[in-house]
């Protein structure tokens, strides 16, 4: 059930080399910005906490002040070689228990549109391949996928509020029903208080696209009393992160979380039969993540971003929408990696 995340997996990872670290043709490189940013709350795939960490991310990289005079923040403060490009992220995770699987590989770029001003909106374009192994009996497909189209835009109020919004489709299928169920529609509507430069509170909602979760609420806050220690203390995925070391080209971090994930598809039953799909489960997590470190007035850097994470899933489930039924799946441990750059 592997073999093509891990292809896959191999295949993004022979690009980061030193010269993948480059910027682009345009004042933001988002995928990048949100490895670097000193809060970093979410990991960015497609369930519910990840939709936000798009937006989330991306302010933060922004940075609530304005840099330094003279100090452009959409270019690298580094010299930069090789051709300029989009960002790319690639993400893979594996959850297994005893009788079920799932494996899934993830790959974005980000882009903006300039001709609206600075911070530019930004328009992102994702494709994932889930990899699902279950009891036959269960009339599952082995293959699913998801194409995904969002747009997010940041916008400053004053001193201490910036206000953002996301606006987002997807199309969830196994390319057998195509119907309108396999359509979704994601966004929300959030902002940003300052409380100062280590204390910043979040509140919102989205909507998720999911069958079990249409909307959810964003809230909380994000405090950092030191530079070696971050508390994201943000519904529905909290995160306490550890500064391992800094040697002033790149920082190690290591963090412990916990939240909820899920994703919903549309897919065909035996019979032609069409009906929707929604996985779910809780989780804890612990993982190590490598980013470039700012320099100095600087609210994030760019460059390579790599991050390993273990975890341990349960209250585990399968919902069917025609059936009105549930399926209960045993506690199963996940490993997730990804890279950007």
């Amino acid at each position: 059930m592997l073999i093509r995340v891990i292809v896959l997996a191999l295949l993004f990872i022979g690009f980061l080399h030193p010269d993948a670290s480059v910027a682009i043709e345009r004042p933001f490189n988002a995928s990048q910005y949100e490895d670097a940013t000193a809060a970093r709350p979410y990991t960015e795939v497609t369930s519910p906490a990840q939709q936000i960490e798009f937006l989330d991310s991306r302010s933060r990289a922004l940075g609530f002040r304005q840099p330094p005079s003279g100090v452009d923040p959409f270019q690298p403060d580094r010299g930069t070689r090789g051709p300029r490009r989009p960002p790319v992220g690639f993400q893979a995770e594996w959850i297994t228990d005893s009788d079920t699987g799932l494996a899934t590989a993830k790959v974005d770029t980000t882009l903006p549109l300039l001709m609206f001003g600075t911070p530019p909106p930004l328009v992102k374009l994702g494709f994932a391949y889930t990899d699902l192994f279950a009891a036959e009996s269960l009339g599952l497909p082995d293959d699913l996928y998801e194409y995904s189209i969002g747009l997010a835009w940041v916008r400053p109020i004053n001193d201490r509020w910036t206000a953002r919004a996301m606006l987002g489709v997807g199309f969830a299928t196994d390319n057998q029903n195509t119907s309108s169920d396999a359509w979704q529609f994601r966004g929300g509507v959030f902002a940003i208080y300052e409380r100062s430069e280590r204390l910043k509170w979040t509140l919102g909602a989205f909507a998720t696209g999911r069958d079990d979760l249409p909307v959810i609420p964003a809230v909380g806050a994000v405090w950092q009393p030191n530079p070696c220690i971050r508390f994201d203390l943000l519904f529905p995925q909290p995160k306490v992160n550890c500064l391992i070391s800094d040697d002033g080209s790149r920082q190690q971090w290591a963090f412990f979380g916990a939240g909820i994930n899920g994703t919903t598809w549309a897919y065909e039953q035996p019979g032609m039969i069409d009906d929707r799909l929604t996985y779910k489960d809780l989780r804890i997590v612990i993982g190590w993540e490598s980013r470039p470190s700012a320099s100095a007035g600087m609210p994030f850097a760019l460059g390579k971003t790599m991050r390993v994470e273990l975890g341990y899933a349960f209250s585990r489930e399968l919902e069917f929408e025609n059936e009105t039924r549930v399926e209960d799946l045993d506690d199963g441990l996940m490993l997730g990696i990804s890279t950007k750059f």
